[in-house]
């Protein structure tokens, strides 16, 4: 008890400030700290610090040391059930009077100590922890037990010490447990007191004679060694023993304490060094402000001086003038008061308005009579000026009239002829157009090269190595970092084989269509005179010589759909539309990028073929979700190498690449489109490759772009 006291009135010592500086350094020690313990006791916290729940479950810690604090309930510090790892909680010297329920998460909570509380009742969710093993209750304020408690089946030791209990709850683990304290409850009438005064074996053996059981004492187990001391002495010593821990971690922090004070001297002296420095020179600006004041006041005394003497020179000159005016005021009063002086000057003044009203009314009627003169003149010259403006007004209108009439002739008469000119000029570009030799001849050309059966073979070949780069570079992708540095050398060998079997390939595609180029000229070469549509009868030769996969082909194409390409126009693309694979829904969604990827280059047939699957869809074609634009090929096997030899088969590691194909983290297909050279890896589409000077995977330069093909 009285280490208790003392713990109380070291808390109480604290100042808030020195309390808020410890809660912080202890928070940061126990979060870097490995060992697992969570220790904020001894802050005079009044609220768990948010997120210390969480805190307590990512770092694994499996004690939580909340003692000697102001605590009135667990909230604040997040979920209990984040304490899912805690073995030890410690409440003890704390102002709780209620705990929570959700202690009842605590799984795995081996040691709870609440003594020295307010608590009147312990929840029954106790029951729930299966794991506890000591459960220490002394000075609070329990009036009972509750029965779930009892049924705890590896409770050990249990401390009622200082309470209010009635009554005591059968405990199912009676004749393992090695602690009980039940001192100092004055209402408890079972056990008599005489036998709880004897000390916790007495308890035992009485209550196990109740309950017709032998004392066998705690099972040992794995865990009993990590937790505290059982016996009343070991728990008391193991009490010392952190109070000889809690003097220590207090010296060190008085020393941090000590430290931070020194350094907080340090700085408060720079700070009056810095004022002192600041007064000096605030105080040599005060001078310097004085001097210019100074000076400012003593201009201002002289300005006010030579004010003054203005001011004296304007009063004497005013006082001279008014005498002079009161002398002249003077002397006209005298004049005023001689009658014989005032009736002259009154008759005189008389005559001269009587000449002066004469004078004035002759001119008066001589300006009255020039006035009107020019009236009337004014007003005619007014009159004239609008009648000459109505007219050219008139005239203005009716030649504006003519001239818009004469103009919209003009117009009409051009509008006819340029409608005129431009029909003839239209129908004889279309003429032209289907005449046109050119055409017809490079028409001819692409058929030949669709139908050609070694340059198809030399495609499908290709086809068949971008597929087997995709594959080895997806698996590449997959299993870089579990794969081995000899397994990354051998796809990084295949792959070096693939790209150059790819080049090869490439250059036996030009050559091939160089051969066929070749043959065209010598074709142009053998003809006879001037045969009239003379590559319109070889196209329709080639289309009646067609290899019979390509009839087997376009015999399966959907009728509606070859209807739609005739009536387009289109009757050179069958072919090509046959071996794409297409349907007519998603043909009616393709816009003009999709037919020029397909392969569809002259833009009236893509324009035509447009306005075609827009009429079908508005006469009730099937309105279904827009399919893709272009099938996904099936997988082809390994390309043959030319000249019969075969390629090596994919390794273990190509065929679980395939096997993950569909992962997200590959490559696909649809992302893909571009191979680098000379790494052979295909990872970026064709956007993507555009800034590239090396590849993404493996950080090589890349010397040459290809574009893998999606069709043959």
């Amino acid at each position: 008890m009285g280490s208790n006291v003392s713990k109380k009135r070291r808390k109480s010592s604290l100042s808030d400030s020195e309390a808020r500086a410890k809660l912080q350094r202890k928070i940061c020690v126990a979060d870097e700290t490995p060992e697992p313990v969570y220790d904020l006791s001894t802050c005079l916290m009044r609220n768990v610090p948010s997120g210390t729940y969480a805190k307590c479950k990512v770092l694994r810690k499996q004690q939580l040391l909340l003692q000697d604090n102001l605590l009135t309930s667990l909230e604040g510090g997040g979920q209990l059930a984040d304490l899912i790892l805690l073995q030890v909680l410690r409440l003890d010297n704390n102002c709780l009077s209620v705990l929570s329920p959700g202690i009842a998460s605590l799984s795995r909570l081996q040691v709870l100590n609440v003594s020295n509380n307010s608590l009147k009742h312990l929840p029954p969710a106790l029951g729930q922890l299966q794991q506890l093993r000591q459960l220490i209750c002394h000075d609070n304020a329990l009036r009972g037990v509750p029965e779930a408690v009892g049924q705890l089946p590896r409770l050990t030791a249990l401390d009622l010490r200082k309470n209010q209990l009635e009554t005591l709850p059968a405990l199912q683990n009676i004749a393992r447990m090695s602690e009980l304290h039940l001192e100092d409850n004055e209402p408890l009438t079972s056990p008599p007191a005489e036998v709880v005064s004897q000390g916790s074996d007495a308890v035992i053996e009485f209550l196990c004679k109740e309950a017709g059981v032998e004392h066998t004492g705690p099972v040992d187990d794995d865990t009993a060694a990590s937790l505290p001391p059982t016996n009343s002495q070991s728990y008391t010593d193991g009490m010392d023993g952190l109070e000889v821990s809690v003097m220590e971690n207090k010296r060190l922090e008085l020393l941090a304490l000590e430290r931070e004070l020194n350094e907080s001297i340090s700085r408060e002296g720079r700070r009056i060094g810095q004022q002192e420095e600041f007064k000096k020179q605030l105080l040599g600006e005060l001078v310097e402000e004085q001097a210019r004041l100074d000076a400012d006041v003593a201009r201002a005394a002289e300005q006010r001086t030579r004010d003054q003497w203005r001011i004296l020179e304007s009063v004497a000159q005013l006082e001279s003038e008014a005498d002079r005016s009161t002398a002249e005021v003077a002397a006209a009063a005298a004049r005023l008061r001689d009658p014989a002086a005032v009736l002259a000057r009154l008759e005189m003044d008389r005559k001269e308005l009587e000449q002066l009203v004469t004078v004035r009314q002759e001119e008066c009627d001589a300006l009255r009579k020039h006035d009107v003169m020019d009236s009337m003149e004014k007003m005619m010259r007014e009159k004239m000026a609008m009648e000459n403006q109505l007219h050219e007004y008139q005239q203005g209108r009716d030649r504006t009239i003519q001239e818009a009439i004469s103009q919209d002739q003009r117009m009409n008469e051009q509008l006819g002829q340029l409608l005129e000119v431009k029909g003839s000029e239209q129908e004889a570009r279309i003429q032209q157009l289907l005449k046109d030799e050119t055409f017809q001849r490079q028409a001819f050309f692409n058929l030949y090269l669709q139908q050609d059966s070694s340059r198809l073979q030399i495609l499908h070949q290709i086809s068949e190595a971008e597929d087997a780069l995709m594959r080895l570079t997806m698996v590449e992708a997959n299993q870089r970092d579990a794969t081995k540095e000899s397994e990354l050398s051998r796809l990084s060998e295949k792959r070096h084989q693939l790209t150059t079997l790819l080049v090869q390939l490439l250059e036996q595609q030009a050559a091939r269509e160089r051969e066929l180029q070749k043959r065209l000229a010598e074709l142009d070469e053998q003809r006879l005179g001037e045969v009239e549509h003379y590559w319109l009868v070889q196209y329709q030769r080639l289309l009646d010589s067609k290899p019979e996969r390509i009839r087997r082909l376009e015999d399966k194409l959907e009728p509606p759909l070859k209807k739609l390409l005739q009536t387009a126009g289109a009757e050179e693309y069958l072919t090509m539309f046959a071996n794409s694979g297409l349907t007519l829904k998603q043909v009616l969604y393709m816009d003009d990028t999709d037919l020029l990827e397909l392969g569809v280059t002259d833009l009236s047939t893509r324009a035509a073929i447009l306005r075609q699957t827009e009429l079908v869809r508005e006469e009730g074609a099937d309105m279904s979700p827009r399919p893709p634009s272009a099938p996904a090929g099936d997988l082809q096997p390994a390309p043959a190498a030319p000249g019969g030899a075969e390629m090596e088969p994919e390794d273990k590691l190509a065929e679980e690449g395939e096997a993950e194909r569909p992962e997200p983290s590959a490559p696909q297909p649809e992302e893909t489109e571009v191979i680098f050279l000379n790494c052979g890896h295909l990872c970026v589409c064709r956007q993507c490759a555009g800034p590239l000077s090396s590849c993404p995977m493996c950080r090589q330069v890349v010397m040459q772009k290809l574009v893998i093909t999606t069709v043959l």
